[in-house]
């Protein structure tokens, strides 16, 4: 099912393909074409069958010479847009192929472990009714292909793409045995043998795809972890500018601290989660912008809640066992980042004393004095 990519070569006379004719049980019309892939892909299979044909012919050597100058030329602008053929099915009796192509890594790509792979397919086939399963089964390919280029990354996607073209390669083969025009009974039994494979690669890619998205996560929380220390730079500006920046007292340097011990627990608090897959879950079809960008607003969140915990213990609503205030407001914090129950807890606990102090103020009103008694006459 796989060809190799050779130029063009004129010295030897291969044996003509049968001319396949339209079919005529359930079918009409020209044949539908679909392509997938680099726009350029069309104008290359195109090439390729006039050459492929002219050669086969063998009536005008020098029109055989011209098509092969035009498909090598092709090829070029083929590849220099969409990087190498990989791996390649030509048909014989019609303009279909499809191929597995890989660009040049950048140095952004080796940094990010990234492959530039990609699926191209154009099949140009007039299938019978019966036939259409093959049509599904080729768009699941199809959608297969999109998601694990957007999704996967290194070996995983390089192994789901090869999955993929292979499944698509033995569809045009199938179709070119049987003349485009296979009976029920043998497109019934070869799609069963294509889901099982394409099944099989689709749990491949279920693994796969979710340690991608854990890892875009995590790399998200790293981010937003660094992101703390010009949170902390701003946070000390606007301290400044109320003239409550004194770095030596332990007011600042409690609130610098629960900063930190906020972000460090909601950083603990996502790594213990994951390492329980059934109590995380994250859709990798989301993107990896989304998961990235989710993964980095949660070290914020954290600090954000223990810096309300710290002014929470600072204001009178909460009781602190004096000479471990410090202390307190760090373990604090970092309960806040690591557990957003916890402060809930917190808050609600507050919310009780403020109510039960305004009710204890509303039942202590002293009683109006009663009237002074009238003098005597």
């Amino acid at each position: 099912m796989t060809a190799t990519l050779e130029s063009p070569v004129t010295t030897a006379k291969p044996p003509s393909p049968e001319r396949l004719d339209p079919p005529t049980n359930g079918a009409a019309g020209p044949p539908h074409t679909e392509i997938v892939g680099g726009a350029f892909f069309a104008d290359l299979v195109r090439a390729h069958y006039a050459w492929e044909q002219a050669v086969a012919d063998g009536t005008d050597p020098a029109r055989v010479d011209r098509l092969a100058k035009e498909y090598d030329k092709t090829l070029r602008e083929f590849q220099a847009a969409e990087g190498k053929i990989l791996d390649a099915y030509w048909c014989v009796r019609r303009s279909s192929a499809v191929a597995v192509t890989e660009k040049r890594q950048t140095r952004r790509d080796r940094l990010l472990g990234e492959q530039r792979i990609r699926l191209h397919r154009l099949s140009n086939w007039l299938m019978p009714r019966s036939a259409q399963k093959l049509d599904h089964l080729l768009h699941e390919c199809d959608e297969f292909a999109i998601r694990s280029e957007e999704i996967l990354r290194g070996s995983p996607k390089r192994i789901a793409l090869r999955s993929i073209y292979e499944v698509q390669s033995s569809v045009l083969a199938f179709l070119e045995r049987t003349g485009g025009r296979p009976s029920q009974a043998e497109v019934d039994e070869f799609v069963g043998s294509a889901t099982r494979g394409l099944q099989a690669a689709r749990e491949c890619y279920a693994n796969a795809a979710d340690k991608v998205a854990r890892m875009v996560y995590v790399s998200g929380l790293f981010a937003g972890l660094a992101a703390m220390v010009p949170i902390a730079v701003l946070s000390g500006i606007g301290l400044w500018i109320f003239g409550e920046l004194h770095l030596h007292q332990a007011g600042t340097q409690a609130f610098f601290a629960c900063l930190t011990a906020g972000s460090l627990g909601a950083f603990v608090s996502v790594l213990s989660r994951m390492a329980a897959p059934a109590k995380f879950e994250l859709d990798p079809e989301v993107g990896r912008r989304a998961l990235f960008y989710l993964g980095a607003y949660r070290p914020p969140v954290g600090a954000i809640f223990g810096l309300a915990l710290y002014f929470l213990l600072q204001s009178s609503l909460l009781q602190v066992t004096a000479g471990k205030e410090f202390a307190t407001f760090v373990v604090a914090a970092f309960l806040g980042g690591f557990s957003e129950r916890f402060v809930k807890v917190m808050l609600s606990s507050a919310e009780k004393s403020v109510g039960a102090g305004s009710a204890a103020a509303s039942t202590s009103v002293p009683a109006p004095n009663p009237p002074a008694p009238e003098p005597s006459t």
